[in-house]
């Protein structure tokens, strides 16, 4: 009867082990704890690794200090979201565990095609326990164009660059563009932003004050003495071109007729006596179109020095 007792005893202190075995394994999750039996010892076991397994992970997720909550949602929506370079889901994605800290959010476009709509990109802070919301807007690429360009743009007040000009990621809604140009009037143009649709603004400005009232004409026109100059110039180096080519062109039919002096080959003969002959006549057509040219250079800058710059001839005495 004794031997039977001690038995007992061993075996209620396997099961007190055990249940402290357990207890240790939960941490927080069982606070007592209670014996349990040699014979239900393998049951137990196998129910305690298929909790260990199966919910314990979650649980630790859920309450593991250190963490917040990202929501994420765009316009359109269905986009894919990257948290620090890693796949998270599409758009919108509500309630993501992510740890406490600084994380790069950033939504693809909607159209990666169009070279002109980026990614959104936003860098958001996660504190501890705290939930933060961003939202992506996608919107069409805004064309600012005007005759003449390189005019300044306004948005808003805020000058955004010159024209031609793209503007991007403009904020949904109503805004203000002004084109303004020195001596042109200043030009305002309305333009609403709500989806991804592209639009173009075109701005014909009006000279301003006296340039308004004056005649539209052309510059050749305006300074005929201008115009002579450049053609005088142009001829001009159109004459040296076309010497020196013909320089090379004689300085090769010379060589040529020598190396036709000095052969004796029939074949030879005919090639440099070819050679020779069709040297010179490029020769003199370039002798020609350069004699030409410096005339009609000496023509235009003769009849610059005539005419006055506002296109009036000088009068006796002046």
């Amino acid at each position: 009867m004794k031997d039977e007792g001690r038995r007992n005893q061993e075996r209620e202190k396997k099961g007190l082990l055990c249940a402290w075995t357990f207890a240790l394994t939960l941490n927080d999750w069982v606070v007592s704890s209670f014996v349990l039996r040699p014979s239900s010892f393998v049951s137990f076991t196998l129910i305690l690794s298929l909790l260990h397994v199966m919910i314990l992970p979650a649980a630790a997720q859920e309450l593991r200090p250190g963490r917040g909550v990202l929501n994420v949602s765009s316009a359109p929506s269905g986009l894919a979201v990257y948290v620090d370079d890693a796949l998270i889901g599409t758009t919108p994605i509500p309630g993501y565990a992510v740890a406490a800290g600084r994380h790069a959010v950033r939504v693809v476009n909607p159209n990666p095609a169009d070279w002109d709509m980026r990614d959104w990109v936003q860098e958001v802070t996660v504190g501890p326990d705290e939930t933060v919301t961003v939202h992506a807007v996608f919107v069409g690429v805004v064309t600012v164009v005007s005759v003449p360009f390189d005019a300044n743009v306004y948005v808003d007040g805020v000058l955004a660059g010159t024209t031609p000009l793209r503007l991007r990621n403009l904020a949904p809604g109503l805004h203000e563009v002004a084109i303004q140009k020195r001596g042109y009037e200043r030009m305002t143009l309305p333009v609403s932003v709500s989806d991804t649709t592209r639009q173009t603004l075109k701005a014909e400005l009006k000279p301003s004050g006296d340039a308004a009232r004056r005649p539209q004409v052309s510059q050749a026109q305006v300074n005929p003495r201008r115009s002579h100059h450049l053609l005088g110039a142009a001829t001009l180096g159109t004459g040296l071109v076309c010497g020196g080519l013909a320089l090379i062109a004689r300085h090769r039919a010379n060589q040529a007729y020598d190396r036709y002096q000095r052969t004796g080959d029939p074949v030879e003969l005919e090639r440099f006596y070819q050679q020779a002959n069709r040297n010179d006549r490029i020769a003199g057509v370039l002798i020609g179109a350069a004699q030409v040219n410096f005339l009609a250079s000496f023509y235009f800058f003769f009849v610059s020095r005539v005419f006055r710059s506002d296109g009036s001839k000088p009068e006796a005495g002046q």
